[in-house]
Formats: C-alpha cells, structure tokens, sequence
C-alpha cells in the first residue's frame, strides 16, 4: 500500500510538472508574440532604394535596377535616397552589391544637382521644420551667433484690456542659420519702413508694428532686427505665426550648458 502510494505520488508530481512546463511555455510564446506585435506596431518607416542587381561603377542607373523598399526610422541616414529621380539616369560613382541602400555618395553629382540650393531640406531632422522668424534683439548684433540658444518673446496689444502682453513662446531654441541684413540704407529699406508705420494704429500698438521695421524703436537705436531659422515642430510654427501676426516678437539669448 505504501509502495503504491509512492507511485501515485510521483505520477502526480510528474504530471504536476509537465502541466506547469506547458503553461510556461505558452505564457512566454504569447508574451513574445505580444511584444513583438507591439514594436513592429510603434515603429515608424522611411522609404529607401536598394540595389536591386549589382551595379558597376560608370554603369548608368535604371529602372530595373533599384528596389524600393522601407526600413525602421531609427536606422535611416539623411545620405539614403529617397526620391527615385535622384537616381534614374545617373552614373555609380562605385561599385554597388544586389541589397545595398543606394547612398547619395554613390551617385554622379550632376550640374543641376549643384545649382539646385544643396537641398536643404534633407538635413531637417524628422519631424521638424526649418522656419524662418523676424525678430528684434536689445544687444550688439555681433553678438548673436549660429549655434546660440535664444527665447522667443511675443509682445501684443491687447483691446480687450487695454495694455500690452507679453508671452515666451519658444524657450531655448537653437539658432540655425541668421541673417541681420535684411534692409540696408537705400530708398527701398525707407519705403518699406514707411509703408508698414502708416498702416499702424495709434498709441502703444503703432509703437509695437512700427518696432519690427525700424532700428530706433521709442526713442533709442539699441534694437537690431535678425530673421532666425529655427528648428521647430508643427505646434510651435503655428505658435510662431500666430504670434508674427498679433505683434512683435524679441529674442534674449540664453546662457550654455
């Protein structure tokens, strides 16, 4: 009776283990399936070109040789092509293997190609934009650098209050390129000077529109005007033009690290 109790025992711890085994495996099958849907859901593509047969250098470029295909977001290069008549009809410059992502220094660099603005556009991070922003600044001119961190400071007159606002709208914005001559000493700079003033309304809101044209704001010649690139999302250029619209905009540079 013993003996057999002994056996029963070790039957059912066996099957207890087998069932506990099978329960883990199929716990852990799903988890892993689970994850894996999950990262391949949250995963953003860009779409590229591949070699589709292996190119020579000096080999022209053609349609039955490139493969469009798309790759993860966090693996793509601003170097990738993305566009198909970048390639078509340029010479490799080197020799390319069936699979490779055909990058631009990979391709003939032709004339047009060097007329056409070095295509700024492909060195926006993504998901940015680059915009361009008039502002006025209280310091040396000389000052302000590429590089340098700045905030965005919005001034407006409000009518339902009576009074002037002020908003920050942009904090600690990298200043990527800049430009203080936009108007020089001739009639042109005059006339729009002029134009824009006459336009504007009396009292502190003529002073806040005529400030965006006019190196001598109320009564002094400390202010510069600047027209700043900024790198910014979709909300924060909205902000921006918004904020162009209704009044001025001034910029404090802010300090490193």
């Amino acid at each position: 009776m013993n003996r057999l109790s002994i056996i029963l025992r070790q039957r059912i711890i066996s099957i207890t283990f087998v069932i506990i085994s099978l329960l883990g495996g199929l716990f852990i099958f799903f988890y892993l399936k689970n994850l894996e849907e999950e990262k391949s859901g949250n995963t953003d593509y860009r779409e590229i070109f591949i070699a589709k047969n292996a190119i020579s250098r000096g080999e022209t470029i053609t349609e039955d040789l490139i493969e469009e295909q798309k790759i993860p977001k966090n693996i793509f290069s601003n170097k990738f092509v993305t566009v198909k008549t970048e390639i078509i009809g340029k010479k490799a410059v080197q020799d390319i293997p069936e699979g490779e992502i055909i990058s631009k220094d990979e391709i003939e660099v032709t004339d047009s190609d060097a007329d056409s603005y070095l295509k700024f556009s492909s060195y926006i991070p993504y998901g940015l934009r680059a915009v361009s922003v008039p502002v006025n600044c209280y310091s040396d001119p000389t000052l302000l650098k590429v590089g340098d961190k700045v905030d965005v400071v919005s001034t407006y007159y409000d009518e339902g209050s009576n009074k002037l606002e002020v908003d920050t709208i942009l904090s600690e914005k990298e200043i990527i390129l800049i430009d203080n001559s936009l108007y020089g000493d001739g009639e042109d700079s005059e006339s729009i000077k002029g134009s824009t003033a006459s336009g504007s309304k009396a009292g502190d809101e003529a002073f806040l529109l005529d400030t965006v044209f006019s190196d001598e704001p109320h009564g002094g010649g400390l202010t510069h005007f600047f027209i700043i690139t900024f790198y910014l999302n979709p909300q924060e250029v909205e902000l921006v033009f918004l904020s162009m619209e209704r009044g001025v905009l001034y910029i404090s540079i802010c300090p490193q690290g």
